[in-house]
C-alpha cells in the first residue's frame, strides 16, 4: 500500500512524460503487479482526454463566436453604407430644388429609424435588446418631431407619449427579462415595469389634455383608476403575496370576478360626479347599456373558478404528504 501512494504520486508525471527513467522503470514494474493502479492510470487517462475535449469544444465554440462577430461586424457595415447612399441622393436633390433642406430630415430620420432595427443588432455584440430598443424609440420619437415641425402639427406630444407608452407595454417586460440589472433592480424588475407603464400612461393622459383641454385629464383619471387599481391588486397578489399558485390563481379570479360585478355601480357614482361638471366635460354613456347582462354571470363564473383552484390546491397538497 505504501508503495501504491509512491506510484499514485508518479503516475501524472508518468502520463505525461516528464518522469526521470529510473522512475519510469520504477512505474512501469509496478503497474506490471498492480492491478488497482493500472486502473488508476487508465481513470487518469479517461480525465485527461475528456478535459482535452472540452477545451478544444470550448475553442472551436469561441473561434465562432469571434468568426460570427466579425461577419455581423461586417454586415451591419455594409448595411450602414447602403443607408448612407440615399442620404446623400436626397441632400444633393433638396439642396438643387429648394436649397432648403426640409423634407431630406424627415427621410433622414425615417433612414435612422431602418437603421437603428438593422445595423445596431448587426454591430453590436452586447447588450443588442436594449440598444435595439432604445435606439429605434429614440429615432421614432426624432421622426414624429421632424414631421410635426415640417407639417406644422400640434399632434407631435400625443404621438410621442402614446408611442412610448405602447412600446414600454409590450416590449419592457422582454428588456428586463433578458438584460442583466443590478442591485434593487434586479430584485425587482416586475415592480419596475408596472411602475414606468403607470406613469407612461398618466404622460400620456397629460399630453392629450395639453392638446384637448385639461378638462380631459381628470375624467380619464378617474375612469382609469379602477382598472389601474384592478391591475395593481393583481400583480400584488401574484408577485408577492406567499400562497402557492394555485390560491393566487382562485384569488385573482375572485377578485375578477367581483370587479365586473360591482362594475356598473363604480361607473355610474362616477358619472354623477360628472353630472356637475360644466356641459363640455360631461359624458354621455350608457354603462349599463354597455356592460348588459355580463356582470352576473362574471361573479359566478368568478367564485366558481376560486372555488375550483381552492380544491386542485388542497387535492395536490393531500396528494404531495402522502407520497412524503
Amino acid at each position: 500500500m505504501k508503495q501504491c501512494n509512491v506510484i499514485a504520486d508518479l503516475l501524472p508525471l508518468y502520463l505525461d512524460g516528464v518522469c526521470s527513467e529510473d522512475s519510469k522503470s520504477l512505474v512501469e514494474s509496478h503497474l506490471s503487479e498492480c492491478e488497482g493502479c493500472r486502473s488508476l492510470l487508465q481513470n487518469l487517462k479517461s480525465t485527461e482526454t475528456d478535459g482535452l475535449f472540452d477545451q478544444q469544444k470550448a475553442n472551436v465554440i469561441t473561434g465562432q463566436k469571434k468568426l460570427f462577430r466579425r461577419k455581423s461586424f461586417t454586415v451591419g457595415a455594409v448595411f450602414a453604407g447602403i443607408f448612407t447612399l440615399p442620404i446623400l441622393v436626397c441632400l444633393i436633390v433638396n439642396l438643387a430644388v429648394g436649397a432648403v433642406l426640409d423634407w431630406f430630415f424627415i427621410v433622414l430620420a425615417a433612414l435612422m429609424l431602418a437603421g437603428s432595427l438593422i445595423v445596431v443588432p448587426l454591430m453590436l455584440t452586447k447588450h443588442r435588446l436594449f440598444a435595439t430598443i432604445t435606439s429605434s424609440t429614440g429615432c421614432l420619437i426624432l421622426l414624429f418631431a421632424v414631421c410635426a415641425i415640417y407639417t406644422g402639427g400640434d399632434w407631435f406630444f400625443v404621438a410621442s407619449s402614446a408611442s412610448l407608452f405602447g412600446i414600454s407595454l409590450v416590449l419592457l417586460p422582454i428588456v428586463v427579462r433578458y438584460e442583466s440589472l443590478n442591485g434593487i433592480l434586479k430584485r425587482n424588475k416586475a415592480l419596475f415595469v408596472m411602475t414606468v407603464d403607470t406613469v407612461l400612461l398618466v404622460m400620456m393622459y397629460l399630453a392629450i389634455a395639453f392638446q384637448t383641454g385639461f378638462g380631459f385629464f381628470p375624467i380619464a383619471m378617474i375612469i382609469s383608476f379602477p382598472f389601474l387599481v384592478l391591475v395593481w391588486g393583481i400583480f400584488a397578489v401574484i408577485r408577492y403575496l406567499p400562497w402557492s399558485e394555485w390560491i393566487r390563481a382562485a384569488f385573482v379570479s375572485l377578485i375578477l370576478g367581483l370587479f365586473v360585478f360591482f362594475l356598473v355601480p363604480i361607473f355610474n357614482g362616477v358619472f354623477e360626479l360628472f353630472l356637475s361638471m360644466p356641459t363640455d366635460t360631461r359624458i354621455s354613456w350608457d354603462i349599463d347599456h354597455l356592460a348588459g347582462d355580463l356582470y352576473p354571470p362574471a361573479l359566478i363564473v368568478g367564485v366558481v373558478l376560486a372555488a375550483v383552484f381552492t380544491i386542485i390546491y388542497y387535492i395536490r397538497k393531500k396528494v404531495n404528504s402522502c407520497e412524503k
